[in-house]
């Protein structure tokens, strides 16, 4: 309902975007004072928000309700990165494991439940109940039970350092890793296409990536601003075109193909 949340990584808490006036609520209203490493709306517009030691936090009415944490069945406190699939089950990437709430419950898949790994980097879940995932491994597809990992075979680069952040979507629904220190790689399914300063992107420091309605890449750097890839051309966009800071943590891209920089 036009309504964004916004957040860092320093504890000061999370704002509240109308668009036409701000909240802010930190530890005053009793909310953690620990860093946020990704949040997300369900459709009952509770605000579940993934921090830094302080578990899963439910947001509701302007308030803090309920918070999990190992004690209540996560196997971290600290989660990397979190979605919500069509069934309103929260999904959460932990160095521990995949862990997902579904409103009674905490249940964590690892290994043991024939994943590659248990330490995921980032994660995202589509419209058919699949969670998508990235891990050292490469790109991991589970579906509750099952899990399948597409790695150098299908022609992802062997790259693998700590950023690995994940998006979905366009006309062709392909999945997008930004691979830090290296650039990104498309999967379309079946194969994967790599790109790197050699194929003209500006910088190799890839943060963060999201993908619009027409199938524009946005990519997030740190250093050279923000990179469109049109699937044929790189455009560069630094602080003599509007953004504030040539250092990008975060994008995200709305229902109307507007682009939030971070």
């Amino acid at each position: 309902d036009g309504i964004y949340w916004f957040t860092d990584n320093s504890g000061s808490g999370a704002v509240k975007f109308d668009p036409s006036s701000i909240i802010n609520t930190t530890a005053a209203d009793s909310f953690p004072g620990s860093g946020i490493l990704d949040m997300g709306v369900d459709k009952n517009r509770n605000l579940w928000v993934a921090t830094n030691g302080y578990g899963l936090l439910q947001f509701s009415d302007g308030k803090f309700t309920k918070q999990f944490r190992i004690e209540d069945g996560l196997r971290d406190n600290v989660i990397n990165s979190l979605d919500i699939d069509n069934y309103g089950n929260i999904w959460m990437a932990t160095s521990a494991g995949l862990s997902k709430y579904n409103g009674r419950n905490i249940r964590t898949y690892t290994t043991d439940d024939r994943l590659p790994t248990n330490s995921i980097k980032s994660l995202v879940t589509d419209d058919r109940g699949f969670v998508w995932f990235t891990s050292d491994e490469g790109l991991t597809r589970f579906d509750g039970s099952e899990s399948i990992t597409y790695n150098e075979e299908q022609g992802l680069t062997r790259e693998r350092v700590w950023g690995m952040d994940i998006a979905k979507g366009g006309p062709d629904d392909v999945i997008v890793i930004g691979i830090q220190n290296y650039g990104f790689s498309i999967f379309d399914g079946k194969t994967f296409t790599n790109f790197t300063p050699d194929d003209g992107l500006q910088d190799n420091r890839i943060t963060c990536a999201d993908i619009d309605s027409e199938g524009n890449i946005w990519l997030g750097t740190d250093g050279s601003g923000v990179v469109k890839f049109d699937g044929e051309n790189f455009t560069q966009y630094t602080r003599k075109d509007g953004i504030a800071n040539p250092e990008i943590w975060n994008m995200y891209i709305d229902d109307y193909d507007k682009v939030w920089i971070g």
